[in-house]
């Protein structure tokens, strides 16, 4: 059986959230993000009328993205802790 892969791209936000990280999450974040791209993981839709899903990890991380169905993209948006996950997400509503 072949696997689907997703094409991932990131949205402007993105590079805010990211350059906040500490080196030593630096490897597993790219990990989840190659989790990302590949078919047959389920993640959490943030619901509140957003049109985002969630891959959390490490207890307290997030990685925030929305979907494209019909050309099977993922955009990243927020990558951080519970702490900026709260700031990232009042920005949003």
């Amino acid at each position: 059986m072949a696997m689907f892969m997703w094409e991932l791209k990131v949205a402007e936000e993105w590079e805010y959230w990211y350059s906040k990280l500490d080196g030593s999450l630096l490897r597993i974040v790219e990990k989840r993000i190659c989790r990302l791209e590949q078919e047959g993981h389920s993640y959490e839709h943030l619901g509140s009328g957003l049109q985002f899903f969630k891959d959390q990890f490490n207890g307290q991380y997030r990685i925030c993205f929305r979907e494209e169905q019909k050309s099977k993209t993922r955009i990243l948006h927020f990558v951080g802790d519970h702490k900026n996950y709260e700031h990232w997400l009042g920005m949003r509503g």
